[in-house]
This record gives C-alpha cells, structure tokens and sequence, in this order.
C-alpha cells in the first residue's frame, strides 16, 4: 500500500542565533506515512534568490554574491531537529485545532484541519514514566570535550554546540562540559570564559 507525503508548510529562522543569525534555516514540515517529519532541510548563509540569480546561464564558473564573513560551519549546521519537529507539531496542533472550530470556515478546510490533528495526535510517542536518569561513562564525556573543543577552534558558541549535537537543553550541555572538566578533558576556566586545551596537548586525570 502507497502512503502518500503531504507538505504542510515551511518555516523559516535565523540560525543558530534566532536574533542574529548569521544564517538562514528553513524547514519543510509534512506528514509522511501518517506521521509528522522534516521533508527539507536548507540553511543559507545568502539570500537564495540572489544566489539563483548569480548563477551563470553557461559553463564554467559560478559568480555568487557576496557571503559576507559568516560561511556555514560544520559546527554551526548541527540542527536539534527532533525538537524542531516537535515545536512544530505543537503549534500546528493549536492552529488545527482553531481551524476545525472555525464556523465561518468552509466545510472542506475544516475537515482537513481535523484530519490533519487526529494524525498529529496519534503520532504522539508515549509518555514515559518514572526512572533513574541515564549514566554516562567516559567515552560520553570525551565526545563532549571534543566537541566543545573543535566549535570553540571554530570560533562557534561551544556549549550551544554540545547541546544542538546530543539534542539536549543548554543547562543539560553545560552541566556534562563542567563534568567534562572534573575528568581533565577540558581545562579549568574562569567564569564565564570558554576554554580548551591546545590542539597538541591532550590531559585526564586519572
């Protein structure tokens, strides 16, 4: 049986700082086999239309506008879109929902809508319950540390980069980079000073 993928609607942000960018993330939402998903990913650190309109009508050479000082990093493009997805579902659930209650509405849109929100609601994952918290081990803080070590080389905000990697709130990053420290993965720092060590010197306490 053929499951069809309806395209919800596209959103877009500036990214990683949604003030300041420098760059431009765009979303495309949609149901795909009777589930919400991420359909497309772009992230543009030009307008895209200047970019299509750069680009040359023949073979060789592609003339782009100016990029200014912000090209995308490797870094930088880590994307939490396990939580773009469900920001997503929880604002498109509230939008249905008025729609499908909307008398002036016509009949048809607001059929869609509830169709649309009984899909959303299914898609749900079960609430889980009650539990010890995970424990992590070595090999989970080293990935922190190198992590946090390559965004700050990269001249990338090194906590925001952990936490967009493991797809965990900033406050949960920071805490496994102190922990990090405790271990001799990452030097001790001042407060509020983001440090690492050189790139030819590895340290751990034993």
């Amino acid at each position: 049986m053929e499951h069809e993928t309806e395209v919800l609607s596209a959103v877009e942000e500036r990214w990683p700082d949604p003030n300041e960018g420098p760059w431009t993330l765009r979303l495309t939402f949609g149901i795909v086999r009777d589930r919400p998903a991420i359909v497309a990913v772009e992230v543009y650190a030009a307008d895209p239309e200047a970019i299509r309109a750069a680009m040359p009508k023949r073979w060789p050479g592609l003339a782009l506008p100016p990029l200014g000082e912000a090209p995308i990093t490797s870094t930088g493009i880590r994307i939490p879109l396990a939580e773009k997805l469900a920001e997503y579902v929880t604002t498109r659930e509230v939008r249905d929902r008025l729609i499908s209650k909307a008398p002036t509405l016509p009949k048809p849109i607001r059929e869609q809508a509830a169709k649309r929100l009984r899909t959303l609601e299914r898609s749900k994952p079960e609430p889980r319950g009650p539990g010890r918290p995970p424990q992590y081990g070595d090999e989970h803080f080293e990935k922190v540390a190198a992590i946090y070590t390559a965004a700050l080389r990269l001249g990338d905000p090194p906590t925001l980069a952990v936490a967009e990697d493991f797809v965990v709130s900033k406050s949960t990053a920071a805490k496994w980079i102190a922990r990090a420290r405790e271990k001799g993965l990452l030097p001790e720092t001042a407060q509020g000073k983001a440090a690492a060590w050189p790139a030819d010197k590895t340290r751990r306490k034993p």
